[in-house]
């Protein structure tokens, strides 16, 4: 904490003041602790431990933690992976949950980890191994009056081949013994096959509540007889599904009316779409159509349809995650501190050669409280520029950040549904074909699951 203070009379005053505020916030402390040791002491009855230092330090901590089997939560990235893969297992070894390193998003038993959206309680227990996915999915069944028991985060790397699912499958089998959770969803970016087929045979022979996939960059959609859906948004109907087929139609209304509304903004001719995101996972997702549209995509995300770049590079087709580990070391993730990502933005808006730039407004706790006012005073956008501008914005009404959404929707900008909406929808403003934008929409979104 800092204050800073500017007073040519009574200074002493101020500062005693100052002095008695602080005191009182450290005596409203939980309790302070010089070691793991002593909190556990004080605390014997804590079963979860939440770890934010330098990826450097995690490893001990963690280590400590599992042996007096305490589950974790590490928002920490930067991890090594040998280490993860160790942590892991000596977790599973004791019956534990490591949600992470890098475990962007977790929901338990209503109560947010990490960067969480205020969404409703529910019968829906999702698993992830991404933070901005398990986000866009709470958040689109919370505009369908749906709510979840659990939202797992798992880390961006379990479902990596190296490390193997471990800790997907220890939060499936927690789900299935959840007494809250009906239907389970798995969500993940770029997984490793070996990695799925491990967790596939584990939900065929373990899991007795329906499970739907929604794997982003999977070469294959088979999984051997499991539903396997291509975006977040057809994964949010799919579970909708589940309830009330009435629920997942109305919202699927909602889509096709929304997408017919940009009709006159479509632009046609030449120009590119620049999507700069916070959140990985739904530039993942937005990479997967405009791929499906025939468009050639690149990206610093390593994915099958997108030609590797370096991030400073703007020329053709770009997808950028700002989360990507390349802009995280040593500042805070672009959900904290999107400046980095806005400023890049507001040069893409006054390219002439851009037809469109998406972003994504992502809400919720570590989300900072005037979000959206310091995205539009970065951004700079004015009558010209705004309609250029496709927004997602990851909030529900609860979230703090969208008491100032009216500012974001009145300034002009597109403010699309869901992130599969707002690419669908960029298709459409840019090529103007609305046979292509029927085709995707049937594709990703109404038949992606049937």
């Amino acid at each position: 904490m800092v204050i800073a203070l500017r007073a040519l009379e009574e200074a002493s005053k101020f500062i005693g003041l100052a002095r008695e505020m602080i005191e009182g916030l450290s005596q409203q402390r939980a309790g302070r602790y010089r070691s793991i040791e002593d909190a556990l002491a004080s605390n014997p009855d804590i079963k979860l431990a939440v770890i934010s230092v330098p990826g450097r330090y995690v490893e001990g901590l963690a280590r400590e933690l599992i042996e007096r089997n305490v589950n974790l939560f590490i928002f920490s990235d930067h991890v090594p992976l040998e280490v993860e893969i160790e942590l892991k297992r000596k977790a599973l070894e004791r019956g534990l949950l490591v949600m992470g390193p890098d475990a962007g998003t977790s929901i338990l038993e209503g109560v947010g980890f990490g960067f969480a959206n205020r969404v409703r309680r529910g019968q829906i227990g999702l698993v992830g191994s991404t933070g901005s996915g398990l986000q866009e999915v709470t958040t689109v069944l919370d505009g369908m009056g749906l709510g979840v028991s659990n939202a797992i985060g798992v880390g961006g790397r379990d479902l990596k081949d190296q490390v193997g699912g471990m800790m997907t499958v220890q939060a499936l089998r927690t789900l299935q013994n959840d007494p809250e959770t009906e239907v389970i969803a798995v969500i993940s970016k770029s997984p490793g096959p070996s990695a799925v087929s491990k967790v596939v045979e584990f939900v065929k022979k373990e899991v007795r509540k329906p499970v739907i996939f929604c794997l982003l960059g999977l070469d294959s959609r088979d999984l051997g007889g499991l539903k396997n859906v291509p975006t977040l948004t057809s994964l949010a109907l799919e579970l909708a599904r589940a309830f009330d087929e009435s629920v997942a139609q109305r919202q699927l209304d909602r889509f096709s009316n929304f997408v017919d509304s940009v009709k006159e903004r479509v632009r046609g001719g030449d120009g590119f779409v620049r999507a700069l995101y916070c959140g990985g996972t739904l530039a993942t997702e937005t990479i997967e159509l405009l791929c499906g549209a025939g468009l050639k995509v690149r990206s610093n995300i390593e994915h099958r349809c997108a030609e590797l770049l370096r991030a400073a590079e703007a020329a053709g087709h770009l997808v950028i995650d700002y989360g990507a580990e390349e802009f995280t070391e040593g500042r805070p993730h672009p959900i904290i501190d999107p400046s980095l990502r806005n400023s890049r933005a507001s040069e893409e808006l006054r390219r002439p050669e851009v037809k469109l730039v998406i972003i994504d407004v992502v809400a919720g706790t570590g989300a900072p409280a005037d979000l959206i006012e310091r995205t539009i005073k970065v951004l700079g956008i004015d009558g010209l520029h705004v309609e250029k501008l496709v927004v997602r914005y990851v909030g529900t009404p609860s979230d703090p950040q969208s008491s100032d959404l009216p500012r974001l929707e009145k300034s002009g900008a597109i403010i699309a549904p869901t992130n599969a909406i707002a690419a669908i929808t960029s298709v459409h403003m840019l090529t103007g074909q609305t046979g292509l934008v029927e085709e995707l929409l049937m594709k990703y979104i109404i038949r992606s699951g049937r």
